[in-house]
């Protein structure tokens, strides 16, 4: 599949997105970093999809997912970016978790339309 996105170069922000989420899904980090200094390089601009997925390869290459107030924000985000199934892989992969943590997932899962979640 990379090979498809490689040919012709990459000239869209959208297939840039498309691939470094494949990338960050598969736990390729090595290759969801490079390909977003690529992305940086090229002069496209980035955008609100680029960047939760950035960091969410980054939290998890360093674990920082354990620590609980960046695991809660990487909840927030991923609620407010409408990404629940993301959002409860982060909440499940943290080591502690608060009230905070527990309200911010609450209230992806309503906000999102998963009322029968909560």
């Amino acid at each position: 599949a990379r090979q498809l996105f490689y040919q012709p170069p990459l000239s869209d922000r959208k297939q840039y997105n498309q691939l470094l989420f494949g990338y960050s899904h598969n736990g390729q980090t090595q290759e969801a970093i490079h390909l977003f200094l690529s992305l940086h390089c090229s002069g496209l601009s980035l955008d609100g999809l680029t960047m939760p997925c950035v960091l969410n390869v980054c939290v998890g290459c360093f674990g920082l997912v354990h620590h609980v107030s960046v695991g809660t924000s990487l909840v927030d985000m991923n609620m407010k970016i409408e990404n629940v199934r993301n959002e409860r892989r982060v909440f499940d992969e943290m080591s502690d978790k608060d009230v905070l943590s527990w309200n911010y997932l609450l209230a992806g899962y309503s906000l999102n339309g998963f009322n029968d979640q909560v």
